[in-house]
């Protein structure tokens, strides 16, 4: 979301469960609200906001965030089984 007070709209959101991240362009990017109660907090705060933007993950992003760590094969290097001692085969 892009406004040109930030800093009011970053107080005024502030609340638990919401996290509140600037992007390298300005924008905030809120998280634990939805852009409906965004706008009211923005609105009842009399913050002008220039974009407001709802994304959602897609099917790919969410599978990855739900299982990320948990892995059933991984990737390694191979290794070469156990040669017999010559002396013991004869």
């Amino acid at each position: 979301m892009s406004t040109p007070h930030v800093a009011e709209l970053r107080e005024a959101l502030a609340r638990p469960g919401v996290r509140i991240e600037t992007e390298s362009d300005g924008a905030l990017d809120v998280h634990g609200l939805s852009h409906q109660q965004i706008g009211e907090i923005a609105a009842r705060g009399s913050i002008v906001l220039h974009e407001l933007t709802p994304r959602t993950a897609s099917l790919e992003e969410a599978y990855m965030a739900l299982t990320g760590e948990a892995v059933e094969y991984h990737a390694g290097t191979l290794s070469s089984p156990p040669t017999p001692d010559l002396e013991e085969v004869a």
